[in-house]
C-alpha cells in the first residue's frame, strides 16, 4: 500500500510504499563502516525546531514532566541534526519554566532572545559532546 506526502506548500506529492515491519527475532548484528563525526564539528546551522516533550524523571520536590530539545537544521547534505536538552523546573505556586541560572537561561542570553521559541533561526557551531559519538552545539 502507498500513500501521498505533501510538502509544507501543498504542491509536491510524491509516492512512498509501507515498509515491512520488523520483529526482533528479525534484528541481527551487520557489518557497516564506522560513522565519523568529527567532520562536523566547527560547522556553522541554524536552529530549526525547538519542541516540548514529557518526561518521567525527577524528584517530587520540584518534579517536573516537561523538558525542551533544542534541534538544528540537517548539517550539510546529511540527514544528521544535533541536539540539546533543558530540563524545566516548577516553582512554589506551580509555573513551569526555567530559572536565571539554568543552561537554558544561558543559551536564551548568548542568542539575546527571551524565549526559547525565539531561537529558531539563531546560528550555532556544531561540538562534540565530550568523549561520546554524539553532536550537540554551542
Amino acid at each position: 500500500m502507498s500513500h501521498k506526502l505533501i510538502n509544507t506548500k501543498g504542491d509536491v506529492t510524491m509516492e512512498k510504499k509501507k515498509q515491512k515491519q520488523l520483529n526482533l527475532a528479525d534484528l541481527a548484528l551487520i557489518s557497516k563502516p564506522a560513522f565519523d563525526i568529527d567532520k562536523y564539528v566547527g560547522t556553522k546551522v541554524k536552529i530549526a525546531m525547538v519542541s516540548l516533550k514529557d518526561s518521567r524523571y525527577g524528584t517530587e520536590e520540584g518534579r517536573v514532566e516537561k523538558y525542551i530539545v533544542v534541534e538544528t537544521a540537517k548539517i550539510g547534505k546529511t540527514n544528521i541534526t544535533a541536539k540539546k536538552f533543558f530540563n524545566l523546573s516548577k516553582d512554589n505556586n506551580g509555573k513551569v519554566g526555567w530559572s536565571e541560572k539554568s543552561k537554558l537561561a544561558m543559551l536564551l542570553s548568548k542568542m539575546n532572545v527571551d524565549s526559547p521559541q525565539n531561537l529558531v533561526g539563531k546560528e550555532v557551531t556544531i561540538i562534540k559532546n565530550g568523549e561520546s559519538n554524539f553532536l550537540t552545539f554551542e
